[in-house]
């Protein structure tokens, strides 16, 4: 039973078409914009939630960054790639779903072989 919070899980369910559009979209626009996209990236959904988790896509400048231990400087630069596309991202996300974003986030988590990134945005309520 729904609550009406905007958590509630009343959002119509995507179909793994549509999550693999909004995944394949991250890709591109990613690797448009940034050089070179993950090599792997699937979108999720949970009720309300919509996660996207990219992986590899690492550039020869981040690998050497990453080899000499700067893990930060990497992630950093990363995260505020994303701040900086966040409205891209939300209307690339926004056309496959045909629905409004009501907040993203990101995260990232670098080794020095390796680029884990997640994406997430939750839909606004199916009332809204």
């Amino acid at each position: 039973m729904s609550d009406g919070s905007p958590f509630s899980g009343t959002g119509p369910r995507l179909s793994g078409e549509q999550l693999a559009a909004i995944a394949n979209e991250l890709v591109r626009i990613k690797a448009e914009f940034y050089g070179k996209g993950p090599e792997q990236a699937k979108a999720y959904q949970n009720d309300d939630v919509l996660v996207c988790v990219m992986r590899g896509g690492l550039t020869t400048l981040e690998r050497t960054l990453l080899a000499g231990g700067e893990h930060d400087l990497v992630r950093d630069v990363r995260v505020k790639f994303q701040d900086q596309m966040r409205s891209t991202f939300e209307r690339a996300v926004a056309r496959a779903r045909s629905l409004s974003t009501r907040s993203t986030s990101s995260s990232c988590a670098c080794s020095a072989s390796r680029m884990d990134r997640a994406n997430s945005g939750c839909p606004a309520p199916a009332w809204r």
